[in-house]
Parts: C-alpha cells; sequence; structure tokens
C-alpha cells in the first residue's frame, strides 16, 4: 500500500517510541537506511511558488502541469552545484525537485529519445536519456573543482527549492541540474535556469 512508502511514525510495533528515534521519525519502504530520520521534532512545509511546465512527447502530446501538480509528485533532496568554464564554482547547496525521468514518465519515453529542456527566454539544453533516467554521463568534480567519480547514483531533477527556499526568479522557478548524496558539482551547462518545457524527441 502507497500509505506505508513514506510515513512519520510514533510508534513500532505497537510500542511508543523511546531513545534516539523520540518523539518520531520518518519511515516507510521507498525510504533507504539514511532517508529514514530519526527524533523528528518540528516539520515545516513550504509552498512552491506558482508556475506551468509544459511536457511535449515524440508524437506531440502534450501535458501542463502546475506548480501542485509537482509538489504531489516524488521530490528528492540533494547536494549539488555547478563549475563554470571558468573554473569558478557556483550554486553549490542542497536542492529539492522532481527527477526529470519521472516526469517524463507521465507522458511516454524510450530509450531511443533524448530530452530537450526550454528556458523561458528560449535557451534550449538537451540530455540523453542515460543522463535522464540514469545520472550517468556526466563530468563530475569535487568541492575545489578537482574531477572527482561519484560512488552513489546522480540524479538530474527539476529543481523548485535551493537550500530550502524558492528559487529566486534569476534562476526559477525551475531549473535543472544533477545532485546526489556525495554532493558533487557539474560543469554549468549541464543546467538549465527558469525552464518552461520539456520536450521529448
Amino acid at each position: 500500500s502507497d500509505v506505508y512508502k513514506r510515513q512519520v511514525a510514533n510508534t513500532v510495533n505497537n510500542l511508543a517510541l523511546t531513545g534516539t528515534d523520540f518523539p518520531v521519525r520518518l519511515t516507510g519502504s521507498e525510504l533507504v537506511g539514511y532517508e529514514k530520520i530519526k527524533a523528528i521534532e518540528q516539520i515545516e512545509i513550504l509552498p512552491i511558488q506558482e508556475f506551468t511546465l509544459k511536457v511535449v512527447n515524440s508524437q506531440g502530446d502534450s501535458v501542463v502541469l502546475f506548480s501542485n501538480d509537482l509538489a504531489k509528485m516524488t521530490s528528492i533532496t540533494y547536494d549539488g552545484g555547478s563549475k563554470k568554464s571558468t573554473g569558478t564554482i557556483s550554486n553549490v547547496g542542497t536542492y529539492t525537485g522532481v527527477k526529470l525521468i519521472d516526469i517524463c514518465n507521465l507522458i511516454g519515453i524510450t530509450s531511443s529519445n533524448s530530452v530537450t529542456v526550454k528556458a523561458s527566454d528560449g535557451y534550449t539544453t538537451t540530455y540523453t536519456y542515460d543522463q535522464v533516467a540514469n545520472g550517468v554521463g556526466f563530468t563530475t568534480y569535487d568541492s575545489s573543482g578537482e574531477i572527482a567519480t561519484p560512488t552513489n547514483p546522480l540524479y538530474l531533477i527539476v529543481v523548485y527549492w535551493y537550500d530550502g527556499v524558492n528559487l529566486a526568479s534569476s534562476t526559477g522557478p525551475l531549473k535543472t541540474i544533477v545532485v546526489g548524496i556525495d554532493g558533487l558539482i557539474t560543469d554549468s551547462n549541464i543546467a538549465a535556469k527558469q525552464v518552461v518545457e520539456i520536450e521529448i524527441t
């Protein structure tokens, strides 16, 4: 049942939580160990700013998603950032959003497709299927800008929060970026800001 995928629990085996779990903990079948947060004392519900996102499949069928549609989808929160061609490291922080592959799956995508993300100013960024679906094919760096190999999966996500707040108007309300538990950064041309449309080709 979906109810057990993620839940805030105050009991285990019908007994009240104690010790390091008290007063409540986040648990569920879709969470891995480090995501099962213990000793939660406060939960803050943050709003997502209003937006629309058009998604078009390779047959030309389209759907328009609103902010509340993305808010209902499974989100992930991991660290990421960008390295500019000059070597400058920027936008390092914690990002929350929805996996791009999950959005593409709403309207249909196959391994022969690529995905083009369009910004409000007409700028486009195109990703391969492997980048979208499997988080592979990116050059990654550590926080000092040195080449680093991820030890955990990477995810290409459509972001709506940066460090726990809505994206600034200069980059949002939506952007794409690569994130993961390792907190590695990628080339800045991978990220696309002010995203308004996703096209599967």
